[in-house]
This record gives C-alpha cells, sequence and structure tokens, in this order.
C-alpha cells in the first residue's frame, strides 16, 4: 500500500493552518454541537428546538462535504478548473467552477465528490485502507431529500418558505385539543384566545413540527459523512 506524504494535523493549529483550510474541523465542531445540543432536549425539551438542532447537522453536512471534496483534489493533485490544487478551492457546478465558499446547495456538493469518487476510484483504493465500497448507499437519496428541502440552506435558519412545517403550535379547535386531554394522553401544551367578551377566537395546539422527521435524516447524513471525512483524512491526508 502507498503511504503519502503527511500534512500538518489539524486537531490543534489555527483553522489557516489546516490542510482543508479549516473545513472539517469547523463540520465536528457543529456536528458535536448539534449531538450535545440534542442530548440535552432529552432532558429538558424547548418550543422549536428541532430547528436549531437541524441547522447544526445540515451545516456539518456541508462542512463535511466540502472538506472532503479539498482533500481528494489536493491529494491526488486535481486542479479545481482553472486553479491549481494548492489554490483556491472551486465547486463544479452545471459545469460552472464556483467558488466553495458561494456554494451551499448540498445536492451539487455531493454530485461533485461524488463525480470525484467515480472518477478516481481505483486511484482511491489503491492508497485508501478504507473499503469505499462501505460507503452507505442510502447516501444519495439522503442527500436528494435534503437537497429538495433546503436548497439554499436557509429553511431552518428564518421564517418564511414551509412555515407549516417548523412551528411546533399549530392551529387547531376546542374540541380537537380536549380530544387529545385525555386521562390516558401524555401531558400536553395549547393555548386559547379570547376576545372582550370571553369568547373564543382561536385555538392552538402544541405539536412536534414536521422537522423533527427532517432532524432523523439530518442527523444520519451527518453521522455517515463524518465517517467518511474521519477515513478520508486518515488514509489520504493523515490528517487526524
Amino acid at each position: 500500500m502507498k503511504a503519502l506524504p503527511s500534512p500538518p494535523y489539524y486537531q490543534f493549529k489555527p483553522l489557516t493552518h489546516q490542510f482543508d483550510g479549516g473545513f472539517g474541523v469547523i463540520g465536528d465542531a457543529f456536528n458535536e454541537a448539534a449531538i450535545r445540543l440534542e442530548q440535552s432536549c432529552e432532558q429538558q425539551q424547548f418550543f422549536n428546538s428541532s430547528l436549531p438542532i437541524a441547522y447544526l447537522y445540515r451545516h456539518a453536512i456541508e462542512l463535511y462535504l466540502k472538506s472532503i471534496i479539498i482533500v481528494l483534489h489536493r491529494k491526488l493533485s486535481l486542479s479545481f478548473g482553472p486553479n491549481a490544487p494548492d489554490g483556491a478551492p472551486l465547486i463544479n457546478v452545471r459545469d460552472k467552477w464556483v467558488a466553495i465558499y458561494r456554494v451551499h446547495n448540498v445536492g451539487d456538493l455531493y454530485r461533485h465528490f461524488d463525480d470525484l469518487l467515480k472518477s478516481h476510484r481505483p486511484q482511491l483504493q489503491e492508497v485508501c485502507i478504507t473499503d469505499l465500497n462501505s460507503i452507505t448507499t442510502d447516501l444519495p437519496d439522503w442527500i436528494t431529500a435534503i437537497e429538495d428541502l433546503d436548497r439554499q440552506s436557509t429553511f431552518f435558519r428564518y421564517p418564511g418558505a414551509g412555515d407549516a412545517l417548523k412551528g411546533d403550535f399549530r392551529e387547531s379547535t376546542i374540541a380537537e385539543i380536549w380530544s387529545r386531554f385525555r386521562p390516558e394522553d401524555p401531558p400536553g401544551k395549547a393555548f386559547i384566545e379570547l376576545n372582550a367578551n370571553d369568547e373564543v377566537v382561536g385555538a392552538f395546539r402544541m405539536e412536534l413540527s414536521d422537522v423533527e422527521t427532517a432532524k432523523n435524516l439530518l442527523r444520519a447524513t451527518a453521522n455517515a459523512l463524518a465517517a467518511i471525512h474521519f477515513a478520508f483524512r486518515i488514509d489520504l491526508a493523515r490528517g487526524m
């Protein structure tokens, strides 16, 4: 097995010293923050907690993909389009080379990574201890689902498009709320709005948002990419 030269270890040096420009170490930080916040919420939930947790996982996914792409380009001596392997990183998006800092769509990033993997698989398998066939076959479908939900990396950060899916409170009726507060039901929260005549003008119930499901998908994807990122940093960059 061919041994490659070792660049500086990245864990205990400033971001400017990182082999991948710091994308990987920041990805680790966002992933760890998501894990810790999620664990904390298991003990004490707060309203709309799924949104920041999902965003942290989603951003970790973006950072891991960028780190992996840079490591592959630089260790395989592949130019970034018009730029040299050690130059400013670019991503190929629909046959145009775009600065890596301007690309936030995880689908575009994954397609670039997948093209590198397919085009240089024999070369990679020669130098990698990791079995490239062990990369989960679910990953492309997971990435597609995330891309469909959050193309601009803004869905989990701002109100706007998809608001009906995001919040933990939903419009309801008195009858529906009472139907969920039977003795055998778990505790719940509701908000009833009255006018000056004590007439009900609004009823809202707490219900975990659809982001809860998306959060599970994002966690699985971040975990898979964390493992791939770790493997390539070890096998190619000797960077862990």
